[in-house]
Formats: structure tokens, C-alpha cells, sequence
């Protein structure tokens, strides 16, 4: 009891001292279905506008992220749902700073795609391995 949660612009403010850092910030699906894309990006965005050099927006969903680019202008990264040609295709038009992919897909990935983006890799650990 007595822990505060910070909120995003409290947490987004340790940027300000650190400005070599990159904060990735990642639109939840589970808020987009509960609460729309028309409000909830809306108030992430503004949340952390102030940084917006160091801030890049995230997600799975791809109309988070283009719309995250389109009203406010930010770095974005999408998290490739697959690896085939249309998801390719969707890439191509978004044209994001960063991709998220599974790291053991990447080989899938490299061999199948030639693009000049930078890619982030996430591997899941099980609760016993986490530090």
C-alpha cells in the first residue's frame, strides 16, 4: 500500500536530464478496444509531446501507429504481427523508424525482406529468468 503509480508525462519528465535516451512508448491493444483509437492515442501523444525527439510510439496495431505519425508527428515502430508478403506490403507504406519482431522469426524475416530500418528483437522470458 502507498506505491504510486507514475503517469506517462510524470515518467516521460526523467528524459529531461538524459537526452541520449530513447523512450519507446507502446499503444496497448487492450486500451484501444476498451477506450477507441480516437481517445487513446489522442492522450498519449499529448501525455508526451514535450519530448517528442526522444519518444517513439509503438504497437501492434497498425492504425495506432499511423496515427500516431499522422496527427503528431512522431518516430514510430510497429510490432510485426507476421512475415509474409502483405505484411511486407503494409510496411512499405507505413514506413516506420523501428520494427519489433520475435527473435526467432528474424531469420524469416532478414532472408524474406531488404530494408534500410532499424529492427529491435524481443525475446519472452519466463518469470524465473527476469531481472
Amino acid at each position: 500500500a502507498g506505491t504510486c503509480i507514475p503517469t506517462l508525462a510524470d515518467a516521460a519528465r526523467l528524459l529531461d536530464d538524459r537526452p541520449e535516451v530513447t523512450l519507446f512508448v507502446e499503444v496497448k491493444r487492450a486500451s484501444l478496444a476498451r477506450f477507441g483509437h480516437d481517445q487513446v492515442v489522442p492522450q498519449i501523444l499529448e501525455a508526451v509531446r514535450p519530448w517528442r525527439s526522444q519518444v517513439v510510439i509503438i504497437s501492434f496495431d497498425l492504425p495506432a501507429v499511423f496515427r500516431a505519425r499522422q496527427i503528431g508527428g512522431f518516430r514510430i515502430g510497429w510490432v510485426l504481427p507476421h512475415y509474409d508478403s502483405h505484411t511486407r506490403l503494409k510496411c512499405e507504406a507505413l514506413q516506420p523508424e523501428f520494427l519489433f519482431c520475435d527473435e526467432e522469426k528474424l531469420g524469416a524475416l532478414t532472408s524474406y525482406w531488404h530494408a534500410s530500418l532499424s529492427c529491435a528483437t524481443a525475446t519472452a522470458l519466463a518469470a524465473k529468468d527476469a531481472r
